[in-house]
C-alpha cells in the first residue's frame, strides 16, 4: 500500500504473499486455476529470498512450485543457493537454457540432428 504522494507505507496484510506459506498458496492456487484434467502444469519460482524457497513443493503434496530457481543477481544468499534447484546470477542464464535454440547449419544435413 502507498501513501499519497506515492511512496511505500506498508505491505497488505490480507495478502496471502505477507503471511507465513503464503508464496506456496499462490503456486497452489496457480497450479488449481491452470490444471485441466490429466494435463499437468510445471510452477517454477524465480526468487532471492528464504520466503521464495518455503514456495517449493518439498513432497508433502500440497501442490507447490516444482522447480525453485535461486537468483543472485541483486544480493547473494547462501540459504537460497544451497537450497535451490538452481541457482543462476543472471536472468540471461535462465533465457539461454530456455530459449528455443536454432538448429545448427553446420549440421544440416542429418536429419536427425534438427
Amino acid at each position: 500500500r502507498f501513501h499519497a504522494d506515492g511512496s511505500f507505507r506498508d505491505f497488505d496484510p490480507q495478502a496471502w504473499t505477507s503471511t507465513a506459506g503464503g508464496k506456496k498458496r499462490v503456486m497452489e492456487h496457480l497450479r488449481a486455476l491452470h490444471s485441466s484434467g490429466a494435463d499437468a502444469v510445471i510452477i517454477v519460482m524465480i526468487g532471492d529470498g528464504a520466503t521464495d524457497l518455503e514456495a517449493r513443493d518439498v513432497n508433502d503434496g500440497k501442490g507447490g512450485a516444482d522447480l525453485m530457481v535461486g537468483y543472485g543477481g541483486n544480493v547473494m544468499r547462501e540459504k537460497v543457493e544451497r537450497g535451490a534447484d538452481w541457482f543462476v546470477r543472471s536472468f540471461a542464464d535462465i533465457i539461454n537454457v530456455l530459449q528455443p535454440q536454432a538448429p545448427n547449419p553446420a549440421r544440416h544435413g542429418n536429419d536427425e540432428d534438427l
